[in-house]
């Protein structure tokens, strides 16, 4: 068990996530942190969660897979973000 960040990039000016977000939305746990950058809780290795997600980019985009641990700071982030972040039920 463990806590993902999936970071994206579409290469592909006003490109449509829909894809993807619908992809990164099929996790159960997840936390749509940033614009394209998602929390992710899932049992799955990295390279199971990169699987999962990469047949929704296109040629050109980037993904990025990350194991987190469960030290974190972070600088005006939202409330709802901290206390997902927060919650007892996390699998860092």
């Amino acid at each position: 068990m463990a806590i993902y960040v999936a970071a994206y990039d579409l290469k592909v000016k006003n490109k449509d996530d829909a894809d993807v977000i619908r992809a990164m939305k099929s996790f159960f746990t997840y936390l749509h942190l940033q614009e394209s950058v998602w929390l992710i809780d899932s049992m799955l290795s990295a390279v199971d969660v990169r699987d999962h997600l990469s047949p929704h980019l296109k040629v050109g985009d980037t993904l990025f897979i990350g194991r987190l641990t469960g030290e974190w700071a972070s600088y005006h982030l939202n409330q709802p973000s901290k206390e997902w972040l927060q919650s007892p039920t996390r699998r860092w």
